[in-house]
């Protein structure tokens, strides 16, 4: 990358020339003969085909500054210091952009390009070597004229390489990209007290750019990206952090004769980083709990407590938002005291003193807040005959917070009594265990909204009164029921015997015509038999009961060879013309008549 940036710096002093304003306040430029940055560069337009240069540092007679050529159309003959040319020097950034015919953006990439190449040095990058002019040089040279193109090469005489000297432009570019990025913490206020310790980390990882300066009343350390600020004295002040300043600031030197030049100098944008810091003498700590737990809950957020000096005079009132409060003040003696409370607590009124001083001046104040609790006081009683009321123990009661959660069981003693301290909120009591054959109390919901014992008492000892008139009405209620359900069932058993015997007696009745039915059949079947045997055949006799009819008919069963069917057929229609007949054809028979067993 060093060699082909000269080559272009060479390139650009030597071949072009331009006629220039001429200013007061001159100062003389030469080429350092001596000094070679050691980049080559290959320059191409629709001008020149090729050329190829090594060139020198450019620097003035006045205060060795390094210097930029700006005006790359100019010729500029060899110089050496004896003699020198006469440039006029022009600061202002108007007269800068007139007279190279720039936008404002161009000209600040090339301010920043100077500030960042050759000569620039922090706690991460090194830019003192030759090779940064040339590669500085060489992108400046591509700012102002985008028409050409600049290559970098190998040497004076070797060969073009665009990947040469990458990582340095990228480094360069990158620098000048994000030269606008400050710390994160830059315009934050943060608050300390004396002998207080805080280390700011710097997100954006820019911060070693920038330095700062300790003074009497903070120390400053700076370390990679984190600030750490010691306070030592009560103040209000800005800490600006700077970025690294130059002994002058950007500008620009003209000439009638030859190339326009630019030196490096402080840009003045996003120079300075700045944080506000307030160091107090002290700092008190309001600490808000409840009495029963110590501790901080959801419930006390909202409450308000008044800050008061020692003579009474208000201060401030502090919304309680969170478990610890942090109020800074000045040295002197004051007090808390509590405004409004939120619901379910009691206002505490108490005043709480402190002291803030040199020897303790971060005080913590806690302030206990008491829940607001009512006594609930069950008195049970169960009636008996003539309404003489008793008293009940072993009573049993579950209690239920809003949210139906079960807290706890009340037993009532053996006067009837049962107590329970209860704190904010709604509840509902429901009896679960009494006294045998008594109705058990309805459930009922009591509200504690204030700090009072025995709130409720009169009124839970009506709806805990069991009446013996009621238990009397229910008891005949009860007996007439009972009543009624013994005439129904004798009713319906006498109804169910008088079916049973009637159903009985027509089985009776079915069973003695089934019987002549059955002496009919057996006359018959005297002489089926007979007529069967006429053939040869026996027969079988199966009693069977018709579905339809319910009735016993006889079933004969005759097995006879296929040419006695029809003789079989004639006998029975002629004993009973509606017989039912059925002929199936049987594979095998044995049997006297038919197949015998050898």
């Amino acid at each position: 990358m060093k060699k082909l940036i000269f080559i272009t710096i060479i390139f650009l002093l030597n071949l072009f020339s331009t006629n220039v304003n001429v200013f007061a306040s001159s100062e003389k430029i030469y080429m350092d003969g001596y000094t070679v940055s050691g980049v080559n560069v290959f320059a191409k337009d629709t001008t020149y085909n090729s050329l190829d240069y090594n060139g020198w540092m450019i620097r003035s007679t006045a205060n060795n500054y390094t210097h930029y050529c700006i005006d790359p159309t100019t010729h500029m003959p060899f110089l050496n210091e004896s003699v020198a040319n006469n440039h006029n020097k022009v600061v202002s950034e108007n007269e800068m952009l007139s007279s190279l015919k720039i936008d404002k953006n161009l000209l600040t990439r090339i301010k920043l390009l100077a500030y960042y190449g050759y000569g620039y040095k922090d706690e991460k990058y090194d830019h003192t070597s030759k090779k940064w002019y040339g590669i500085t040089q060489v992108l400046i040279w591509r700012t102002i004229r985008p028409d050409v193109t600049w290559t970098f090469k190998t040497g004076r005489h070797g060969n073009i390489k665009a990947s040469l000297h990458f990582n340095e432009v990228s480094e360069l570019l990158t620098l000048v990209y994000n030269h606008s990025i400050l710390p994160s913490f830059d315009g934050e206020e943060i608050n300390l007290l004396v002998g207080d310790k805080i280390t700011l980390e710097d997100t954006n990882n820019v911060l070693y750019k920038f330095n700062t300066k300790s003074n009497e009343n903070m120390v400053i350390n700076k370390k990679d990206n984190k600030l750490e600020i010691t306070a030592l004295k009560k103040t209000s002040e800005n800490l600006t952090l700077t970025r690294q300043e130059l002994s002058n600031d950007f500008y620009l030197l003209k000439s009638k004769n030859v190339q326009d030049v630019i030196t490096r100098g402080n840009v003045n944008m996003y120079n300075t980083s700045t944080i506000k810091v307030n160091i107090h003498d002290g700092m008190v700590t309001l600490k808000k709990v409840d009495s029963d737990t110590k501790e901080f809950n959801t419930n006390l957020i909202g409450s308000v407590i008044s800050l008061y000096d020692i003579n009474d005079n208000l201060i401030l009132d502090i919304d309680i938002k969170d478990e610890n409060e942090r109020i800074i003040l000045a040295d002197g003696k004051y007090y808390f005291k509590e405004k409004s409370s939120t619901k379910g607590y009691e206002l505490n009124d108490k005043k709480y003193y402190f002291e803030i001083s040199k020897e303790n001046n971060k005080p913590i104040v806690t302030i206990e807040n008491n829940k607001i609790k009512g006594k609930i006081i069950i008195n049970k009683l169960y009636g008996g005959s003539g309404y003489d009321f008793k008293s009940e123990s072993d009573a049993w009661f579950d209690i239920y917070d809003n949210n139906n959660n079960l807290i706890d069981i009340l037993k009532t003693d053996k006067n009837g009594k049962a107590s329970k301290v209860l704190n904010y909120g709604k509840y509902k009591i429901k009896q679960v265990k009494g006294k045998e054959n008594y109705i058990f109390t309805d459930e009922f919901e009591i509200n504690i909204e204030e700090s009072k014992e025995d709130a409720i008492k009169e009124e839970n000892v009506e709806k805990e009164k069991l009446e013996n008139k009621e238990l009397e009405e229910k008891e005949k209620t009860n007996k007439q029921k009972k009543i009624i359900i013994i005439v129904l069932a004798v009713l319906i058993v006498l109804i169910l015997a008088t079916w049973s015997f009637l159903s009985w007696k027509e089985s009776k009745k079915k069973e003695k015509i089934k019987d002549e039915v059955y002496k009919e059949e057996k006359l018959t079947e005297k002489e089926i038999e007979k007529k069967i045997k006429t053939y040869g055949r026996g027969s079988t006799a199966v009693y069977a009961k018709g579905m339809y009819t319910r009735e016993r008919r006889m079933m004969l069963l005759c097995v006879v060879s296929r040419n006695e069917v029809a003789r079989i057929k004639d006998i029975s229609l002629k004993i009973d013309p509606k017989a039912f007949i059925i002929i199936a054809n049987a594979r095998e028979t044995w049997g006297k008549g038919f197949k015998e067993k050898k």
